[in-house]
């Protein structure tokens, strides 16, 4: 039929301007690393990490959150005041990278979706977690992914899917 799917997943979310890049940099972050690194290219790896320009309380970084992937609520470990300077984050259900956020001295970890025992683990440890959905933190990656493609490859139609949505729904 004509029809060619890409399902780059992992692979996308650890690239160099992959999905966690992009987060990271939406989320305005500075000095972005990798928060796990992966082979011999330091611009490759797992998570992110990075500086907010000036520390912000949890209750202002979780707006910040909100608003870059256009989701009306986020779920949140942490003191509301509490000042926030280090970022991590990691894309869809990435709760495994908290204790290499705070290896890199992080004060917070954004993420999609978490075990409950992990949020319980942030809060005994002293983390800030922000859990923004696992959908909401990967779909603004993909329609930018489709955008890359367009611009790489004029004379194909690409386009994410119109269908595709979160199949969580929030009251």
């Amino acid at each position: 039929a004509g029809i060619a799917v890409l399902s780059p997943h992992t692979a996308f979310d650890s690239c160099r301007e992959g999905i966690n890049q992009r987060l990271a940099t939406g989320l305005g972050l500075l000095d972005i690393q990798p928060l796990v690194s992966v082979g011999d290219d330091p611009s490759i790896g797992t998570g992110r990490y990075g500086q907010l320009d000036t520390p912000q309380a949890l209750d202002a970084l979780s707006d910040r959150v909100k608003r870059f992937l256009n989701v009306d609520r986020v779920q949140v470990v942490g003191s509301w005041q509490r000042m926030i300077q280090r970022v991590a984050v990691g894309c869809g259900s990435a709760g495994d990278l908290l204790e290499a956020a705070r290896q890199q001295g992080c004060d917070c970890f954004v993420t999609g979706e978490a075990r409950f025992h992990t949020a319980l683990d942030a809060e005994a440890t002293g983390m800030a977690l922000i859990l923004a959905g696992h959908y909401a933190t990967e779909r603004f990656g993909i329609e930018a992914l489709s955008g890359v493609l367009k611009g790489a490859f004029p004379d194909l139609k690409v386009w994410p899917s119109h269908r595709e949505q979160d199949p969580l729904r929030w009251r």
